[in-house]
């Protein structure tokens, strides 16, 4: 974690996260100097081009549970972006990501980080292979993917309390750091 946050969390730099939300989960083991708090939408950005040295992005993705089982921050998480809308559709949000993803990236300074979390996951009973299109899409956009950090944050391969899986629950995220170019 140390080695992680030294390379792209340096202290003098300016940090932005596009996601922050009401609790800023990202920042509870670190809080750099310099970072800024966007609330604003991150598909429309009143920031400068090129104008921070690392961008943080944690789109929306899938709540755990539904609207009955998750607690309140979740329950702001879907109304902030729009996912409690019941005719959204997975091609929607996923636009409405790499809309997102354009923006973050054309804030991203010329020798910066854009830190982007991405997740696969099962819906409707097939693969959603989001991590590949976002990695798609970034080099659309002429960024080159620069380091990859898996996060673990469930009970394993498969979870806990599946009675007829199909599939392995997910129960990782990961951290795609995109540079400008290759380097």
């Amino acid at each position: 974690v140390h080695a992680f946050r030294d390379v792209y969390f340096q202290h003098g730099k300016r940090i932005v996260d596009l996601t922050y939300g009401s609790e800023g989960g990202w920042w509870k083991r670190h809080r750099p100097d310099g970072l800024v708090v966007s609330t604003h939408d991150f598909t429309d950005l009143p920031y400068l081009t090129g104008d921070f040295d690392t961008v943080c992005y944690d789109p929306p993705y899938v709540q755990v549970g539904g609207p009955a089982t998750s607690g309140r921050v979740a329950r702001e998480h879907r109304d902030r972006f729009g996912l409690n809308e019941p005719d959204r559709s997975e091609a929607q949000l996923l636009a409405l990501i790499k809309n997102g993803a354009a923006e973050a990236s054309r804030i991203t300074a010329p020798a910066g980080f854009l830190c982007f979390k991405a997740m696969d996951f099962t819906g409707s009973g097939r693969f959603c292979d989001w991590t590949y299109h976002i990695h798609a899409h970034m080099l659309g956009l002429g960024m080159a993917l620069h380091d990859e950090v898996v996060h673990n944050a469930g009970s394993g391969p498969g979870g806990h309390n599946i009675e007829a899986p199909k599939r392995a629950r997910r129960a990782h995220s990961k951290l795609l750091v995109f540079t400008w170019g290759n380097r």
